[in-house]
């Protein structure tokens, strides 16, 4: 309730002159299951996890060489430790802090890509709560719906920018075998 969204004052006019007042209507999404013999499945989600991404290995590729073929862009720029960082984080169930976390090479090393490949997908689901405390779900795609904004994890300062933005250039998962003194399972994940 505290951040509520003053950009959409202006289109209350329009929305009573379209659709009648408020509580003439619902705008809770209702999503019907249609499914379609050349439509892959939703991968299942539990209430628990915050995001949704299939877990497809269609489209797949070998990182050294994606990562030799992208050498110039700056997006893939010290791609594979940030890459192996976030994994650590993931797997020892510490929260992702971006640049914030680092780990030792040693503890880097432990994290052995199945493959050498990276599986990338069209399009992510993420649960989030609105501004009036409902839970909704949005979707991420890089060609359709990249631009994301979200509420910054700065310290509390008055100078600074309440919301992060961000585009999202692409959706990747990767299967990783854990194989430090700190890790928790040594099968593939």
């Amino acid at each position: 309730m505290l951040t509520y969204k003053l950009h959409v004052l202006s289109d209350y006019v329009k929305s009573i002159w379209l659709y009648g007042t408020t509580d003439n209507y619902s705008m809770q999404v209702q999503h019907p299951s249609l499914h379609f013999v050349d439509q892959e499945p939703l991968p299942y989600c539990s209430p628990e996890s915050h995001y949704q991404v299939s877990t497809s290995k269609k489209f797949h590729w070998d990182i050294s060489a994606w990562l030799g073929k992208h050498t110039d862009d700056i997006a893939v720029h010290d791609f594979l430790p940030h890459l192996k960082e976030h994994v650590l984080g993931c797997l020892l169930g510490n929260q992702y802090e971006g640049d914030e976390m680092q780990f030792m090479a040693a503890q880097q090393n432990s994290i052995h890509i199945i493959n050498n490949q990276i599986y990338q997908h069209k399009v992510l689901h993420i649960k989030y709560t609105t501004y009036d405390l409902s839970q909704a779900q949005d979707s991420l795609n890089p060609c359709t719906r990249a631009d994301v904004m979200v509420l910054a994890h700065e310290d509390e300062n008055e100078n600074l920018h309440p919301y992060w933005y961000a585009r999202a250039i692409g959706i990747f998962h990767v299967l990783v075998q854990h194989n430090g003194p700190e890790s928790q399972s040594s099968t593939p994940q």
